[in-house]
């Protein structure tokens, strides 16, 4: 079935998004090639992200040990627009329980994974990390490209409840749960500490939120994109490359013209 109105300009403001929030090297990235609307039935999710409220597009940076995006890929990285379409959670991932990816946007997240991608330590606890800034996604993805194509990389947007926010001044290593009376923690550079009444952490240059229940996050958007020709470390002991067929077809999906700025 072919993508609907609806979920297209959604996809198109989700890129407009990515591409207005990479801050950090910004000559790093060269386009984005591709924007799929996840479909999945998170429904207690949701119920919470309601009564919890605040709720943010925060970005995710997760591996992909799988041959699903290298598959999207090698369909439409020779287009010169993005391609917008949907992803069935249900029928669309791969069978690798190896995959951070599509077990992400199968199951949801999952706290009990912290710290099986990128060390045990977290700045403010054992979290669900997020960030705003789409370029600091991007350092949590590395190996993404060993598994897809070179100089191209997944990440996530979410809808993420935020409640009532702690800003941090200080790193809080040992949470399990936010400060008493909040719902989540957030660090911000100095040059966002606007919002906060002043309030930043002196060792951030980009602005970090946590939240500490699985139910408060849902991934929403899978977006594909290409960095500029850079060098390829080489990585060893990677997960076995899933063979499970899939029935997702990008083509479902069709380019659009670049969106207008988002007010």
């Amino acid at each position: 079935m072919g993508t609907n109105a609806s979920s297209l300009q959604k996809c198109a403001k989700s890129e407009e998004l990515f591409l207005r929030t990479w801050e950090k090297q910004k000559e790093d990235l060269d386009k984005v090639v591709a924007v799929f609307k996840i479909k999945h039935n998170l429904r207690q999710h949701r119920k919470t992200q309601k009564k919890i409220g605040n709720v943010q597009l925060l970005f995710h940076g997760t591996k992909v040990y799988c041959e699903k995006y290298a598959e999207v890929i090698n369909n439409i990285s020779t287009n010169s627009k993005a391609l917008y379409g949907d992803f069935d959670a249900n029928k669309d991932c791969c069978k690798n329980t190896a995959c951070p990816m599509c077990g992400i946007i199968q199951q949801g997240y999952d706290l009990e994974k912290f710290g099986t991608g990128t060390g045990t330590w977290g700045r403010f606890g054992k979290g669900l990390y997020f960030t705003e800034n789409s370029s600091k996604g991007n350092d949590y993805n590395f190996l993404t490209e060993l598994y897809c194509r070179k100089n191209y990389r997944c990440i996530l947007l979410n809808t993420v409840a935020m409640g009532k926010i702690y800003y941090a001044d200080q790193n809080m290593a040992h949470l399990l749960h936010p400060p008493a009376g909040f719902n989540s923690v957030v660090g911000l550079p100095k040059a966002k500490a606007d919002i906060s009444k002043g309030v930043h952490h002196p060792g951030l240059n980009y602005h970090e939120a946590v939240v500490y229940n699985n139910k408060y996050v849902i991934p929403k958007y899978i977006i594909i994109y290409k960095l500029k020709d850079e060098p390829l470390p080489m990585f060893k002991d990677l997960p076995l490359i899933s063979q499970s067929s899939s029935g997702f077809h990008p083509q479902d999906g069709f380019p659009l013209d670049r969106p207008p700025t988002l007010q």
